[in-house]
């Protein structure tokens, strides 16, 4: 009998997907309302994972702008799905 063992990071990736799943449409809605340069920045850094050099490249814009960018969408999109986790 094989005994499938868990680890704590396992749980968390399980319970983020949960947490994606559950508020998805309101995600996607969310990043729709933000400003296309935020939009575009917040989805190639968090959900592409590209770094912000190659950001900054593809955007033409140094990466300061991209992390200026990237932290607005983000405390834009938190303020915009505040409640709907609690």
């Amino acid at each position: 009998m094989q005994v499938l063992q868990v680890t704590p990071s396992d749980e968390d990736d399980r319970l983020q997907r949960m947490v994606i799943e559950a508020i998805g449409p309101d995600l996607h809605a969310a990043l729709d309302r933000l400003p296309h340069g935020q939009r575009i920045a917040v989805q190639l850094r968090v959900l592409e994972e590209l770094p912000y050099e190659e950001i900054a490249s593809r955007l033409d814009c140094t990466v300061e702008a991209v992390r200026v960018r990237v932290l607005r969408g983000l405390r834009s999109l938190r303020a915009d799905l505040e409640g709907r986790l609690t």
